[in-house]
């Protein structure tokens, strides 16, 4: 049980990406912002949204169906899988190659106009920087994979920690990027875009299977 936390643990709290969120928070925020308050509200917005897709995502796929498969979810989830490793693997790919994993989802000039919002916990915080397309089809696997009482429980505590890492990076953004340092912060970046890839390939081969399965 505790290592199956810890994994999950583990790929959560490297596909919401503290580090990257509070960077990009740092690049948006007012001087009169109050980080505690938006590490709070920004937290608490994706701690919610994932709780929603985690434990409805089994019923979602369970209840879909097709004309031409109909009833079968395994075949949906594996599909989500081959979407969810490209996307990942891009976001990985930026990553290693010293970009920011951000500028996928905000560019100049939704940075700029970010900054002139007086309210930037939701959006562009909570969504779409910390819970991006990469990270919800990440949440829909999970999810489905939660067959039972005892795995829910795992991932609602894999959850609530990811989560609690994020508030305390939000947080503590400032002193946590004076820290590490610029050289510092290419290196957990190169660390979280590699972990990110290999998440995105072991994905993308399941997926691969799965359909192949079908045939």
């Amino acid at each position: 049980m505790i290592s199956k936390i810890f994994i999950d643990t583990l790929i959560l709290i490297t596909v919401f990406n503290p580090l990257e969120a509070a960077i990009v928070l740092l690049s948006i925020r007012n001087p009169y912002d109050n980080d505690t308050k938006i590490a709070f509200i920004s937290s608490l917005t994706v701690f919610v949204l994932s709780f929603i897709i985690l434990f409805v995502s089994s019923f979602l796929f369970t209840h879909i169906h097709s004309d031409i498969l109909p009833g079968n979810e395994t075949l949906y989830i594996n599909v989500v899988k081959i979407i969810g490793g490209i996307l990942l693997f891009f976001v990985g790919w930026i990553m290693i190659n010293g970009k920011r994993a951000s500028n996928m989802v905000l560019n100049k000039k939704e940075k700029k106009f970010a900054k002139e919002k007086e309210e930037i916990a939701i959006i562009p915080m909570a969504v779409p920087v910390i819970l991006g397309p990469g990270v919800f089809t990440v949440l829909l696997v999970l999810g489905d994979r939660a067959k039972n009482t005892i795995s829910k429980e795992e991932l609602f505590i894999s959850l609530v920690l990811s989560m609690l890492v994020m508030y305390l990076t939000l947080k503590y953004a400032e002193k946590i990027i004076k820290f590490l340092g610029l050289h510092g912060i290419k290196i957990i970046s190169l660390l979280t875009g590699l972990f990110i890839m290999f998440i995105s390939i072991i994905f993308f081969i399941n997926g691969l299977k799965g359909i192949l399965s079908f045939m």
